[in-house]
């Protein structure tokens, strides 16, 4: 994604947690969080959101950071609801520490998400605070939601597609929005980018949901299956039951009932019968819809910077073919 590289290049030496002389054990947590890596993708659009309208996107920094502390704020927290043992190729922090220790942690890390925006005029500043407060709450709604699913025997498509927009799609809507907040973009430019992020999140979460059970273990960076093991149900698994005979039915909500930790002969069945009932192929098109959605959007962008637009029209196009 060589389109990021410019504005990746300038974040990460931001990203360090700084850690106060007396306070390593909340702050090494973070950083090593951090520095496991991760696509960035929110606070790259953080910083195109930016560069659509101005070129001195290093302006953008602050805001990008907060996006990405609390975007990895979340994840610390949602590693221990899902007892998640990898992230990124490496331990998670409650695996590699404690529980309460990621607990801690995450907590600074969410305080210091709010903390960077204060770097802001007062007048930029107000509007990104309550901005950022409805996002984080609506990403939180998501997340419960998310919860409830695993307990339910049925989810339907429209209750997970609305799901995954408040958990993942809507973060990087408000992350390419809160970039034009900080470039004083009009309100109509803000709007439409709002939309294109949105449309994009929900082929991006899409995309890692078929690439959980169909992608490379290597090139994911965490080990393959681990919705089927938590028996998550994801847009596969809905795709799936809703074409499934009585039979076949039966078959796969009877492997959701159980919890079988990395269970070889479960993956296996599971995988075969998402095959057998055509939901690889389902799933893949919705991802499409949601990308020519976000790709009809930004026709409706008036941005000064038609470079940065067109550059932004190829990472859709990456982000939808993306092997990890």
């Amino acid at each position: 994604m060589d389109f990021l590289s410019r504005y990746l290049n300038m974040l990460e030496p931001e990203l360090a947690a700084r850690s106060i002389s007396g306070f390593e054990n909340l702050y090494k947590p973070i950083d090593y969080l951090l520095k496991t890596g991760g696509k960035r993708i929110r606070p790259a659009l953080v910083y195109i959101g930016y560069h659509l309208f101005k070129d001195d996107y290093a302006r953008a920094t602050a805001a990008a950071k907060s996006v990405e502390w609390f975007h990895n704020f979340m994840l610390m927290h949602d590693d221990i609801m899902d007892k998640a043992s990898q992230r990124r190729g490496a331990q998670t922090v409650h695996k590699r520490w404690n529980t309460t220790q990621a607990i801690l942690s995450g907590d600074a890390m969410l305080i210091q998400a709010y903390s960077f925006l204060s770097v802001y005029e007062r007048d930029i500043y107000n509007q990104l605070i309550p901005f950022f407060t409805q996002n984080a709450i609506e990403v939180c709604k998501g997340q419960q939601w998310d919860i409830d699913f695993e307990a339910a025997a049925t989810v339907p498509l429209e209750n997970y597609l609305e799901m995954i927009r408040l958990k993942t799609a809507i973060s990087m809507g408000a992350s390419i929005k809160i970039g034009a907040m900080v470039a004083e973009a009009s309100a109509e430019n803000q709007g439409v980018l709002y939309d294109f992020g949105t449309a994009l999140g929900m082929a991006f979460q899409l995309r890692d949901d078929y690439l959980d059970l169909f992608g490379d273990a290597d090139q994911v960076g965490k080990k393959t299956a681990g919705d089927v093991v938590e028996n998550k149900k994801t847009a596969l698994y809905i795709s799936a039951l809703q074409q499934a005979d009585e039979s076949q039915r039966k078959i796969l909500t009877g492997w959701y009932a159980k919890r079988l930790p990395e269970n070889s002969e479960k993956i296996t069945a599971v995988k075969a019968l998402f095959e057998a009932l055509g939901a690889p192929g389902r799933v893949k098109a919705e991802i499409k819809r949601y990308t020519d959605q976000a790709l009809r959007k930004l026709k409706g962008l008036k941005a000064p910077d038609k470079r940065v637009k067109e550059g932004l029209d190829s990472l859709v196009l990456e982000l939808l073919n993306r092997k990890y």
